[in-house]
């Protein structure tokens, strides 16, 4: 008998952790938006320019993430998870009888450990309006740089190689986030939301140079320190509600 009502006790409880919990998984992008050498062209177009990594615009990625209320109510909650990150760089320069295309890439696979808190609640719809922070820990794994030279017109390659890359780092970052979620059909909801944040604010290494730029020195420029990476973050996530 105490077996049993001891049994049935650890079943309602386990139950009870599980209404806690939600699942989430969808898209997610960062853009970087500073004066960053990740943004430049991979090779310089100009004498005047710098070398990059020719990560102008949106880099897609997706993300997984667990939520946990910690409290009844479900306003404050516990996230964690994985943001993954495939920034993508490609460049074409003309040339008089041939043209020669450049792609870099790097991966970013990033831990993410925050709060969350529904500042704003419309139970009709179970729509919840929350404002967050969490930080991030990213590492990147870069690939080499891949050029092609073909001949104009008929495309025949000339020429085709790998470029040198920098070593692979981890850099400790956060972010605040301001989001919604909302039903969909019960237990899935829709999660979207927009973030700010700072990749490495921790951990910067100025004699590597900048973090996403695969060459610490090209046609006579030497980069010097490792500056900030600032990024606006996206998601548009599948939520699923034990």
């Amino acid at each position: 008998m105490v077996a049993a009502v001891i049994g049935l006790t650890a079943i309602s409880l386990e139950a009870q952790g599980l209404k806690n919990i939600q699942a989430t998984a969808g898209l997610s992008t960062m853009w970087i938006i500073n004066d960053n050498a990740a943004r430049e062209s991979i090779v310089p177009r100009d004498e005047t320019d710098i070398p990059g990594a020719g990560f102008d615009g949106q880099q897609i990625g997706f993300s997984i993430r667990m939520l946990y209320n910690l409290n009844e109510k479900k306003k404050l909650r516990l996230t964690t998870g994985l943001d993954y990150y495939f920034m993508r760089g490609v460049q074409r320069n003309q040339l008089t009888s041939s043209t020669i295309y450049y792609t870099y890439a790097v991966n970013v696979p990033t831990i993410v450990l925050g709060t969350e808190y529904a500042f704003v609640e419309y139970p009709p719809g179970d729509v919840r309006i929350y404002a967050g922070i969490e930080a991030r820990g990213a590492f990147t794994s870069a690939e080499p740089i891949d050029f092609r030279l073909v001949r104009l017109g008929d495309n025949t390659l000339i020429q085709s190689g790998t470029g040198q890359i920098k070593d692979n780092a981890f850099r400790l970052g956060g972010a605040i986030r301001l989001g919604v979620d909302g039903e969909i059909y019960e237990p899935m909801y829709v999660n979207i939301s927009a973030g700010y944040g700072i990749l490495n604010l921790i951990g910067r290494d100025d004699t590597r140079g900048e973090l996403f730029t695969p060459n610490h020195s090209a046609v006579g420029y030497t980069e010097e320190r490792e500056n900030y990476i600032h990024n606006v973050l996206f998601s548009f996530l599948l939520q699923y509600r034990f």
